[in-house]
C-alpha cells in the first residue's frame, strides 16, 4: 500500500496543473482524493512547499511519508 500511496503523491507533486490548483478539481475525482489526502497528511503546508521538498530533500521527504503512512514511526 505505501509504494502506491507515494507512487500518488509523488505523481501529483509532480504535475504542474495540481500544483498550482490542488483544490480545482472536481468531487470524486483523484486530484481531489489526492488533494485531501496531502491536506490531511501535511495540514497547512501549501503543496509547492511539497513539492520542493520532494525535489530538494527527497531522503526528509521520503521519511515524511513513510511515517504518514505508518511505515515507520
Amino acid at each position: 500500500m505505501f509504494d502506491v500511496a507515494r507512487a500518488l503523491v509523488l505523481g501529483a507533486l509532480g504535475n504542474d496543473r495540481f500544483v498550482e490548483s490542488p483544490g480545482a478539481f472536481e468531487e470524486d475525482s483523484v486530484g481531489r482524493m489526492l488533494s485531501d489526502l496531502i491536506a490531511t497528511c501535511w495540514p497547512g503546508v501549501p503543496v509547492a512547499t511539497l513539492r520542493s521538498r520532494s525535489l530538494d530533500e527527497s531522503p526528509r521527504f521520503n521519511a515524511e511519508l513513510q511515517a504518514r503512512f505508518g511505515v515507520i514511526g
